[in-house]
């Protein structure tokens, strides 16, 4: 069965819940990924002493960017990573199902830490948007649980 076709399947067993279910599963991957995601804490470094001057945590995290029907491009500046997560949620539209989500980091280094760079953090390989991927249809299954 093809990925389309599983969708359709979704919407249809939804029914008038499609969107609320849609809005669910796209904040649960989300949140899942976000907590996944390390902030950098140099007393975890293999060489804490290769801190540079002014290092702060937080830039990859922040980086997570929701593109509703596109693809996030850029990288975000800066290390506010607290917000980041409420900040894309926002942009889940309210008519949520039907629309194509991308939940993309664009940081340099982001495929280093879905790889394990980050071993005590981020154990991977598949450290992060890999093992979410492999709880997507629990969280779907869960979203539908939750409407009847």
């Amino acid at each position: 069965m093809s990925f389309s076709a599983d969708i359709k399947k979704f919407i249809k067993k939804s029914g008038d819940n499609a969107d609320l279910v849609t809005k669910q599963v796209v904040m649960e991957i989300m949140s899942a990924i976000d907590y996944r995601s390390p902030v950098g804490n140099p007393d975890k470094w293999q060489n804490p002493d290769n801190k540079p001057d002014g290092y702060v945590g937080g830039h990859f995290r922040a980086n997570w960017q929701l593109g509703v029907d596109k693809m996030p491009k850029d990288e975000i500046e800066g290390h506010d990573y607290e917000g980041a997560l409420a900040r894309e949620i926002a942009k889940i539209p309210e008519h949520a199902a039907g629309h194509v989500y991308n939940y993309a980091n664009n940081v340099p280094y982001a495929q280093a830490l879905e790889d394990g760079h980050s071993k005590l953090q981020a154990p991977g390989p598949y450290a992060i948007v890999g093992k979410t991927e492999i709880e997507f249809q629990d969280k779907v299954q869960e979203a539908l649980r939750g409407i009847k």
